[in-house]
């Protein structure tokens, strides 16, 4: 249930469970600089509603980030600016239906060879648009995550919590939420699996959502 609204009245599911393939190269021309792009394709959802189309692609995101050293050697900062394309099915609701540009502050700290933690802030502007009941214009993004590689294994787990907030201490304009996961070095390429939460009943926070991945290097 990663959208709902009102309609009548009545609660109504906009889009009840949704199955999503997301495909992302990034390109790191430098040490420093690396560049990403990422589309996400929806294979099918329910809905209680007939007019809400069920497949198509959402929006396209071209992403940057710039590395900087720290003051010491564990800590780096990155800048992260993006512009997402209005490329998504609105009918779908998978799409923020106006363009959008922003930028992200990126703090990690990575105290042995073994784990790194991070922290992000940003901000994000679009055009003003309803989604449901919802009005979407300018958002501030967070996150915070942990990765851990096990000792003596190919085996790396991680936990995230990330959201964006239109309107501070509004749940329904703040959507949260927190994953797990675990992945499998197999040289080249990474195996991943996951299961996320939604921290509360914003627009777009599943209540549950499970995952799978896989990350090849070239």
């Amino acid at each position: 249930s990663p959208l709902d609204g009102v309609i009548g009245g009545a609660d109504v599911d906009l889009v009840k469970s949704k199955h999503t393939v997301q495909m992302a190269l990034t390109y790191g021309l430098t040490d420093q600089i690396q560049f990403s792009l990422r589309t996400p394709y929806v294979i099918k959802q329910r809905t209680d509603l007939d007019a809400v189309k069920t497949r198509g692609f959402g929006d396209t995101v071209l992403s940057a980030k710039y590395r900087v050293s720290g003051p010491v050697e564990e800590v780096r900062f990155a800048v992260a600016p993006h512009y997402r394309f209005n490329t998504g099915r609105d009918e779908a609701f998978i799409s923020g239906d106006r363009p959008a540009t922003g930028i992200r502050l990126i703090s990690d700290l990575m105290p042995t060879d073994y784990w790194i933690a991070t922290l992000n802030v940003g901000y994000e502007y679009q055009s003003k648009e309803t989604l449901g009941q919802v009005d979407i214009d300018h958002s501030l993004l967070y996150g915070a995550a942990l990765a851990v590689d096990v000792p003596g294994t190919a085996i790396h787990l991680s936990g995230e919590i990330h959201g964006r907030s239109e309107r501070l201490y509004d749940s329904r304009h703040s959507p949260s939420e927190a994953l797990v996961a675990a992945g499998y070095d197999l040289g080249a390429a990474r195996l991943s699996a996951g299961v996320g939460r939604g921290l509360n009943k914003g627009y777009g926070a599943s209540r549950w959502r499970f995952f799978t991945g896989l990350q090849k290097r070239f």
